[in-house]
């Protein structure tokens, strides 16, 4: 996507093989992300916001072969990720070659980088891929594509304590299948892009209020019965291992994302909303009887 065209633009659950072709049973999530992560100057969010629907515009004109899901901070620093789905490191070379035969598309979209760059801070391109190791899936949770947050926490990992991480995971994703807990946990490993050891965990949200309901689960007699005689054992580990969490909630935003029918067909009013008709204006001038009138 855009880390083909120029860095500047450049940082859940998703591709076909998981966005897609399995929305309609149990979601999978993909093996490999590409985050485009864009920091947006204060009072800039805007223009920001003409600017990405302008490229989601070039990438439908020239019928790019990528996809991605655009969020926005709603508590957090003015930010705004670009998430691509992929199934593999090799399909991320793939794409990037097949965008670069699409010359008209390149040039366009290098302007579209300078207008762009006007209103970022800073901006970088993450590689991450799938930990199913200490992910958790609900029974029956639903697809992305009805999803409207996404509740976020970045962890960065001390040197050489990675094993203490996972292990703190993994007891926390026991614990979590035991009491058949309510909450999504999607973690990826970064590869590049970001410090070592930073690990990144998706929540999916479809209203805030869920934040409400999953609190409300974690407080629970359930839950505290089933981490009963882990609780103790993870609070170790993640003291020994974690050096910083980062906790932000994104909103995602259609219209600055590119994603196949196949995807936004599954909710269109939120996705591919119809334009609201326009209701003509009565002016004072129009309430004025005309001569023949009188």
């Amino acid at each position: 996507m855009r880390g083909t065209f120029c860095f500047a633009m450049c940082v859940v659950l998703l591709l076909a093989s998981g966005w897609v072709a399995q929305a309609q049973t149990q979601p999978a999530p993909p093996k490999a992300l590409q985050i485009f992560e864009e920091n947006v100057k204060v009072g800039k969010a805007p223009a920001h916001e003409k600017v990405e629907t302008n490229w989601v515009k070039a990438f439908a004109r020239a019928k790019w072969p990528g996809q991605y899901i655009a969020m926005k901070t709603i508590a957090g620093p003015p930010q705004a990720w670009f998430v691509e789905p992929h199934d593999s490191m090799g399909s991320i070379e793939k794409l990037q070659k097949d965008t670069e035969k699409l010359t008209a598309l390149v040039s366009e979209t290098d302007l579209l980088g300078a207008q762009d760059g006007e209103l970022l801070s800073s901006a970088r391109s993450i590689l991450a891929t799938y930990r199913e190791d200490i992910s958790y899936l609900p029974p029956n949770v639903e697809p992305v594509a009805k999803m409207r947050y996404f509740d976020v926490e970045i962890f960065q990992v001390r040197p050489g304590h990675n094993a203490e991480f996972i292990e703190s995971r993994k007891l926390t994703k026991a614990a979590h299948e035991k009491a058949k807990m309510p909450d999504p946990m999607v973690y990826y490993a970064v590869a590049a892009g970001a410090p070592n050891g930073t690990f990144i965990r998706f929540r999916s949200l479809k209203s805030l209020a869920d934040e409400d309901r999953f609190d409300e689960a974690h407080n629970s007699k359930n839950y505290r019965d089933a981490t009963s005689s882990s609780s103790k054992r993870v609070d170790e580990l993640t003291s020994a291992s974690v050096a910083n969490v980062q906790h932000l909630i994104y909103e995602i935003d259609p219209k600055m994302s590119y994603m196949p029918k196949e995807f936004t067909s599954q909710d269109p009013d939120f996705w591919t909303p119809k334009p609201k008709p326009v209701t003509s204006v009565v002016t004072p001038a129009d309430r004025k009887p005309k001569a023949n009138d009188e």
